[in-house]
């Protein structure tokens, strides 16, 4: 915003500056008036004066003549008439500024015409079907915020791709009206809203009784999706110190994956960044998870350099005779992908049953 502002102040100041020179010669008016097109086409998609005329159509055209204008004090230059591609190129320009505006975006409603800068509030009700530990997950490009029961659930509120936020679990009563808002705002770009939810499952898990067969039996768990809803179990059970997750950035944003030398990354490059080959499962671009953990063995570690975080990937704790494995890498949404990227999921999983069959194989033998 701050950056549009003082490029109108430059541009309008160099028009107004340069009105003296319409009283020259041809070239002086040509160029004048193609900055003065292109400066009012920049006024028109700014931002407050493209929310009050809705869709910059006025912009479009403004642009059109500004190519046109700047063909013509070419030409003026050159000592020539305007050419026929130069016609070509305007009519060509015209086309592709009218029919690709609202390409990058959506509007919020028919009847609205905005493809940006706009923000939308839904509210509505939902009736859990049964009992349970009900999981939200809200989705924006750009933000997103979710309350469910007057409460915030998820805060994403910033101008960033698209992304999804949880909420932690949510025990919710079947047949009991849950008030639910969801609120979105579309900065400019791509544009998109989701909102999901996980119920709970069928057959409740125990969580004791899960721990247990792993410490009296040498059974090896496997959490693999949405570790950060089991690591407060994971610490009770484990003796290991949890403080939760936190969210890694952007490549260039200083968010970045490193693997170590484990039986669970066999085939795969270790002792490095966690770059090209393992591309699919680090979910460049999008939501990513790294795990605050301490007593864990580190087999794969998360860092976010602003505000500085390091913490864990992929970690195996002992649990009496048995082990856990915890990843927040993401190994079970690539399974069923068929780009050859997701290889490394399948890869990866493979690696991580064979670890577990050798340790119960161990525990029985001993």
């Amino acid at each position: 915003m701050i950056f549009d502002v003082i490029l109108l102040v430059v541009l309008w100041g160099a028009t107004v500056v340069r009105l003296p020179t319409l009283l020259r010669d041809r070239r002086q008016r040509a160029m004048w008036a193609c900055l003065c097109a292109g400066t009012l086409a920049e006024t028109f998609t700014f931002a407050p004066v493209a929310r009050a005329i809705g869709r910059p159509l006025l912009a479009d055209l403004l642009g059109v003549v500004s190519t046109f204008l700047l063909l013509r004090f070419l030409a003026v230059i050159a000592g020539r008439g305007i050419p026929g591609w130069q016609w070509a190129l305007t009519a060509a320009t015209l086309i592709a500024m009218v029919t690709l505006d609202v390409a990058a975006g959506g509007t919020p409603d028919p009847k609205v015409a905005m493809t940006q800068d706009y923000c939308i509030r839904w509210e509505g009700t939902i009736v859990p079907p049964r009992t349970g530990q009900y999981t939200f997950a809200a989705g924006g490009d750009d933000g997103v915020r979710l309350w469910i029961d007057g409460k915030q659930v998820v805060d994403d509120w910033g101008i960033h791709q698209y992304r999804e936020r949880t909420s932690s679990p949510i025990q919710l009563e079947a047949g009991t009206s849950m008030p639910v808002k969801l609120e979105f705002f579309q900065a400019g770009g791509g544009s998109k809203c989701t909102l999901k939810w996980i119920p709970p499952a069928t057959g409740e898990i125990d969580p004791d009784k899960l721990f247990q067969r792993a410490a009296v039996d040498g059974t090896t768990i496997l959490f693999l999706q949405r570790p950060d809803t089991w690591l407060d179990e994971i610490a009770k059970h484990t003796g290991v110190k949890s403080e939760g997750v936190f969210t890694i950035g952007m490549d260039w944003l200083g968010g970045q994956f490193f693997a170590r030398k484990h039986p669970l990354l066999d085939g795969l490059p270790v002792d490095c960044a966690m770059n090209w080959s393992y591309q699919r499962v680090v979910r460049r671009g999008v939501t990513r998870l790294g795990m605050r953990l301490e007593g864990e063995e580190l087999v794969a570690g998360a860092y976010e350099s602003w505000p500085m975080s390091l913490g864990t990937a992929i970690g195996v704790i002992n649990c009496g005779k048995g082990k856990v494995i915890v990843s927040s890498l993401d190994i079970c949404g690539a399974l069923d992908d068929t780009d050859s990227t997701a290889e490394v999921a399948r890869k990866m999983l493979c690696n991580y049953i064979r670890f577990a069959s050798q340790q119960t194989s161990q525990q029985t033998r001993n």
